[in-house]
């Protein structure tokens, strides 16, 4: 059986030229997306809107303070996408529809690397921007989606990179939540790999 960890790590990071994730071409960078409001997740019936859109600075301590602040007390996951990017959307619906299959709180915060304004008629980009260099660089992003996860502002689990199919990512979060909470893993399923482990 695979290990936590390398379940993820055979995530594919090529990036599958797809429709745009409903980012409109030719708004400025930090404007990118409309923001929709986190809310954590409450483990009910209801689904409720858990995907914010970072506008901040193009800096690392900007990010890292947005950061802090979403992931107080509960799991946040940092997405890093190309609106043109397959799996980043996928993993972006993904991450939206398992609020009503995990136990996990958690919030999403997406952060655009690279933005197609123009398509040619496949719906291939056509002209591409880095809303975020300086993110893109700090956080050494390589490829997309790729996707931190954090609980008070620290790092809590190795990078998930590129796009995870939903029952991956549901049993990812059931790990994490019993990870968090203490509760011993199902089957002896290892626990997340924890940076520093």
């Amino acid at each position: 059986m695979d290990s936590f960890q390398g379940k993820f790590a055979r995530a594919a990071t090529v990036a599958t030229l797809a429709l745009s994730i409903g980012l409109s071409a030719g708004m400025p960078a930090a404007s990118v997306a409309a923001e929709t409001p986190a809310t954590p997740v409450q483990n009910s019936r209801q689904q409720r809107q858990v995907i914010t859109e970072y506008r901040g600075p193009d800096t690392a301590e900007g990010l890292q303070a947005e950061i802090s602040r979403l992931s107080n007390g509960t799991a946040l996951f940092v997405m890093f996408y190309a609106n043109w990017c397959g799996h980043c959307s996928n993993m972006t619906r993904a991450l939206n529809d398992a609020q009503d299959k995990t136990k996990l709180a958690y919030r999403v915060l997406r952060v655009p690397v690279s933005v197609a304004t123009e398509f040619d008629e496949q719906r291939r980009p056509k002209k591409v921007i880095a809303p975020y260099p300086a993110l893109t660089k700090a956080f050494e992003i390589q490829g997309f989606p790729a996707t931190d996860v954090y609980v008070n502002g620290q790092q809590v689990t190795e990078r998930l990179d590129g796009g995870l199919p939903m029952n991956e990512l549901v049993s990812f979060m059931d790990e994490l939540h019993q990870h968090l909470t203490g509760q011993a893993p199902k089957n002896g399923a290892p626990a997340p790999n924890m940076p520093g482990q």
